[in-house]
């Protein structure tokens, strides 16, 4: 039987806190007198440091990625085959973060043939266990199937600071009322769902309930007889792949659309736009990314004070 305590354990997930670190920072602004980039290192750190001061937990561990691919990859060798590999400015600070952790005395963890979600899942069993309260910082809403009465889910918000802490009841809240569908619309909580149901309200004259549902199960049906029918039939018929990846930056376009409809403020999205086609003309398809990314991180800097009395005038 688990003895409850009074303590707590933060679980990180390292390589979704890298990223954000980097993206947030532009590179050219952190680097040593050699070239090295050091701008995921700083943000990591700073970030970090932030969660540390409010949640105060008493043990900490971080979890990462490894190289070579997973037990995954080889069940399903096209297991997200699809996805961009991590710019290298970015790969090449991820043994300076594991550096700076050890130098804190914070245990970092990676098991080869594990992705980092697999170790976060088996740090947060094991500190149910030991009888923890267990938070678990990461951006990849797939962490929400973690969430339960002892396992809150630290999720950044448009502004690092502003963490959201799901719950099973911040959760929950979005199907109150929804009766016996409860827990399958819980269990049926991907990114793209969560995506729908929060980004837009539910239609006029359309019962929320059966809005929520039907969302959730058509999105599973989907996503199921989609994965067996590309299984089945790439198996047996040979055809070109070639732009099939487009279905992803779709998927995101709809969404896209969808918060542009419920948000007041479109600053954000016009300024990505308009610096990702000028990034697109100077750099070229191949390379116009990361420019983007840096601009855009700039541009919304400058824009910030705008955009929060904008935001300000609003709320009055």
């Amino acid at each position: 039987m688990t003895v409850p305590t009074n303590e707590t354990l933060l679980v990180v997930d390292g390589h979704s806190l890298a990223f954000r670190a980097f993206f947030a920072l532009p590179v050219d602004n952190f680097s040593t007198s050699s070239g090295q980039a050091t701008n995921a290192v700083w943000g990591f750190a700073t970030m970090l440091a932030q969660v540390i001061d409010a949640e105060k937990p008493d043990h900490l561990g971080v979890a990462f990625d490894v190289k070579g691919g997973t037990f995954r990859n080889e069940m399903l060798p096209q297991y997200k085959g699809t996805r961009e590999a991590a710019p290298e400015e970015l790969l090449t600070q991820l043994p300076l973060i594991q550096r700076m952790l050890t130098a804190l005395g914070v245990t970092y963890i990676e098991k080869p043939g594990f992705e980092g979600d697999d170790v976060i899942a088996t740090l947060a069993t094991m500190g149910d266990k030991a009888g923890y309260h267990k938070l678990v910082l990461s951006g990849d809403r797939d962490a929400f199937q973690l969430v339960d009465d002892n396992v809150t889910v630290l999720y950044p918000g448009h502004h690092f600071k502003d963490l959201k802490h799901m719950t099973p009841q911040s959760i929950i809240d979005k199907y109150k009322d929804t009766g016996k569908k409860k827990l399958l619309l819980i269990h049926e909580l991907t990114d793209e769902t969560y995506s729908v149901v929060c980004s837009g309200g539910v239609p006029e004259g359309v019962d929320r309930k059966k809005y929520y549902f039907w969302v959730s199960l058509l999105n599973q049906f989907y996503w199921i007889a989609g994965g067996v029918a590309g299984a089945l039939l790439g198996s047996v018929l040979p055809f070109d792949t070639t732009g099939i990846d487009f279905s992803m930056t779709a998927l995101f376009l709809v969404v896209m659309t969808e918060q542009w409809k419920a948000s007041r403020d479109h600053t954000p999205a016009l300024v990505g736009l308009g610096v990702s086609l000028v990034c697109l003309l100077i750099f070229g398809s191949s390379d116009f990314l990361i420019p983007s990314m840096v601009g855009i991180t700039a541009a919304l800097t400058v824009l910030r004070g705008f955009m929060q009395k904008k935001e300000a005038d609003h709320a009055v």
